[in-house]
């Protein structure tokens, strides 16, 4: 057992030094709380911030890294956004790129690279101006700012009033609208079922509308019980191995993860994005490979195994709240968090959210749990820890 630890230790600190070769350690700036509020002046990137509420007022010079509730970022930023919240407001002005998973998006300043976005609102405001490229989906989309490249997305609805210097291309959307403020430089294509609603005063060069893809007919009936029933039981039964092998692992993490829900959180989105530059860069050494593969296989594992982790954390919250500690096999209520995450995952968009968010949630279990382990061993952590979650 303690040398099953060293070596997930081991995995553990290769990913932590790709934060001492992307950036130097003087340079890295970490806030985590409930609320969290960097002042305005001068600050150093790259920031990372997590927590229930963010905002940013200072001017950053590096990246920002956010994972939270409420993101705000008034402050110009000389370096790229990277977010994942319920809500994200750019008010400043961007010298790098623009990359957010939320469910409202909005953009007010002056983004110097491209932004991508999903979310189900998005709006590019009037005053903001992209200098790049847009890639937004979303349900609502709002494109009220001009764009020096070129925009593409899919939408259920689609608002464009600005000038829009390179091609438009709309995958999918139900409907759109042309404000009399567009000028395209160039062509406008849409897949849609019916024509877009194109204002007189707008200046297209060439429309292209294409009817929507015919879906294929499943000869099976569609959704498949003995696929399903195949897989939850694979999902069950790594859950029951895991509990064999390490039974103390899952208890300790969801218990750490309960104290510090945004830390873990926020932990597990930097590890999500960084552990692949990790691995490139330990691949591109000689010495580094043999790391490299490891650091892979466990990255692949917890990704893999993440909505088993964070399924068993909320079977725990959920069986404390319903008060079935003691009264119902445990096994109830994994099995009704687990089926949930599933089905929410297969939902467009929102799913893409809930799965970026549960693999973010489940790294940062592991990497609570490791930090907790250097600064205390596992043996002598208090056998409290293996109690029920208890839910603030």
């Amino acid at each position: 057992m303690q040398s099953n630890n060293k070596r997930c230790l081991l995995l553990l600190t290769a990913i932590l030094l790709i934060l001492l070769i992307a950036a130097p350690s003087s340079a890295v700036q970490i806030k985590s709380g409930d609320m969290v509020s960097v002042p305005g002046g001068a600050a150093k990137g790259p920031l990372f911030v997590s927590g229930n509420s963010l905002i940013v007022n200072a001017d950053v010079d590096g990246d920002v890294f956010a994972a939270g509730q409420t993101v705000v970022i008034n402050g110009n930023v000389d370096g790229d956004v990277i977010a994942v919240a319920n809500s994200v407001r750019v008010n400043g002005n961007v010298r790098g790129d623009i990359r957010v998973v939320a469910s409202s998006i909005e953009v007010g300043g002056q983004i110097n690279g491209s932004i991508t976005g999903a979310g189900s609102n998005i709006s590019l405001k009037e005053g903001a101006i992209v200098k790049k490229d847009v890639l937004l989906f979303g349900d609502n989309v709002e494109l009220l700012a001009p764009v020096e490249g070129q925009a593409m997305g899919s939408a259920k609805q689609m608002h464009i009033d600005a000038p829009i210097n390179g091609e438009v291309h709309i995958w999918d959307v139900q409907n759109l609208l042309i404000g009399p403020s567009t000028v395209l430089g160039s062509q406008l294509s849409y897949r849609s079922d019916k024509p877009a609603q194109i204002a007189p005063e707008a200046k297209i060069g060439k429309v292209i509308h294409l009817a929507p893809k015919s879906r294929p007919k499943n000869i099976n009936g569609g959704f498949s019980w003995f696929t399903a029933i195949l897989w939850l039981s694979a999902g069950v039964l790594l859950w029951g191995v895991a509990y064999l092998l390490f039974p103390p692992w899952l208890p300790r993490m969801g218990s750490l993860a309960a104290n510090e829900p945004w830390a873990a959180l926020g932990w597990g989105f930097l590890m999500l994005l960084l552990t692949p530059f990790a691995i490139f860069i330990l691949m591109i050494t000689v010495v580094g490979i043999p790391v490299a593969l490891l650091l892979l296989l466990f990255y692949i594992i917890v990704l893999s195994a993440s909505k088993l982790i964070v399924g068993d954390f909320l079977a725990r919250c959920l069986s404390h709240y319903l008060k079935w500690d003691g009264k119902m096999p445990f096994i109830i209520p994994f099995l009704i968090a687990f089926v949930t995450l599933i089905l929410v995952s297969k939902v467009k968009i929102l799913g893409f959210i809930v799965s970026l968010g549960t693999a973010s949630f489940a790294l940062g279990m592991i990497v609570l749990y490791f930090y907790r382990w250097r600064t205390q061993p596992p043996e002598n952590i208090s056998e409290s820890e293996s109690d029920p979650i208890i839910v603030q």
